[in-house]
């Protein structure tokens, strides 16, 4: 069952973060992430053995509703 949070914190320099679960903070390491973090963003994720412990596997964006565009206002 994945879990749901938000990157609370991202280190691009080094190449992890964190995701904030109510009150979990899990690791996760950018190889787990098909996109590029950032803070806030709204993420679903497995949990699995990491070499230091426990760590967020298999990161995924959770992409919320979209709104269809209308020709008017393509047009604008």
């Amino acid at each position: 069952m994945k879990l749901s949070g938000y990157i609370q914190k991202y280190f691009s320099d080094r190449g992890f973060g964190f995701i904030a679960e109510h009150k979990n903070l899990h690791f996760f390491h950018i190889t787990s992430c098909s996109f590029i973090p950032e803070v806030g963003q709204p993420v679903t994720f497995d949990i699995a053995a990491g070499r230091k412990g426990p760590a967020a596997v298999d990161v995924e964006l959770v992409l919320g509703p979209t709104t269809p565009i209308t020709s008017s206002e393509v047009s604008k």
